[in-house]
């Protein structure tokens, strides 16, 4: 008679779903739904030619349809997305700037040294 296993695999989180649970860590709002959103926060999406993910902020509708504050508007999500590349490069994610900064490209994690923890710059 043969025993069968009872165990559950337990799927592994894609870089997707790691890079939005790291984001959420520290208090980011994340959207991964590639349908347009109407709340503001991170956006994640793959790039269209599969070189990474591709980060940015939104902003929320509000801001975002009112047409006395475009330049509100654009400082925000320029200053916004500059920050999240910081972010991203602490948290220990190798990303480089697209698209004229409007967004951070992610190709994955950078390799960590033992006894080191991610984020920590040492000069």
């Amino acid at each position: 008679m043969t025993s069968r296993s009872t165990a559950t695999t337990t799927a592994q989180p894609t870089v997707l779903d790691q890079l939005a649970a790291a984001l959420t860590e520290v208090g980011l709002p994340v959207r991964t739904d590639p349908r347009a959103s109407s709340a503001g926060g991170v956006r994640i999406t793959a790039a269209s030619d599969g070189s990474g993910l591709q980060v940015s902020w939104e902003v929320d509708e509000f801001l975002a349809d009112d047409e006395t504050r475009t330049g509100q508007r654009a400082d925000v999500m320029e200053t916004m997305n500059l920050a999240l590349g910081d972010v991203l490069t602490i948290l220990g994610w190798d990303t480089h700037p697209w698209n004229d900064g409007e967004l951070q490209l992610i190709v994955g994690r950078r390799p960590l040294r033992c006894g080191t923890r991610s984020g920590v710059l040492r000069g």
